[in-house]
């Protein structure tokens, strides 16, 4: 007896083999940045930084010298160069989100596309069926006779933009 394909399987493996792709194509700086950012983007983090402020502005208030008076520069700036610091590396792990979004959404609108086209192409030869069949009563169809045509995606394009402007 032959044995079925596992196709969840198949499909799943072939996901995973594009992600494993898109990591490769990142490179070293990009995945140490990545790495950073998920390193600093936990709850720890904003716990250390809150500790590091209260000790701070403790340590100046109770030390007999303070190393920081109000209105604290040395922390104003460890904090701003560390915000800076922190953006680049948010904003340099979410552009390589959005390419990767950006990659799936035209991968998404290529396969509908190749989807509608074989959709389309089953329903013209089921329609061909129906009219060579004697058993079957040929008769019109003229929802079955648009659909045999694929959706043109400029046309669906225009459509829904004007749609989305009323």
């Amino acid at each position: 007896m032959a044995q079925t394909p596992d196709l969840v399987r198949e499909h799943a493996d072939k996901i995973a083999g594009l992600h494993k792709l898109e990591e490769e194509r990142a490179g070293p700086h990009q995945r140490s940045i990545e790495s950073l950012s998920t390193f600093l983007g936990r709850p720890r983090t904003f716990y250390f930084a809150l500790a590091l402020l209260l000790g701070w502005l403790l340590g100046n208030r109770f030390a007999p010298q303070p190393w920081d008076p109000p209105p604290y520069p040395l922390l104003q700036f460890l904090f701003s160069t560390t915000a800076l610091f922190l953006t680049i590396v948010v904003l340099t792990a979410q552009n390589r989100q959005l390419q990767g979004t950006h990659r799936n959404a035209h991968l998404q609108l290529h396969l509908n596309m190749l989807q509608d086209q074989k959709i389309s192409k089953l329903i013209a030869l089921v329609e061909e069926l129906r009219r060579d069949l004697p058993s079957v009563r040929n008769r019109p169809d003229i929802e079955a006779r648009a659909m045999e045509q694929p959706a043109d995606a400029t046309e669906v394009m225009v459509a829904l933009e004007k749609s989305l402007e009323e």
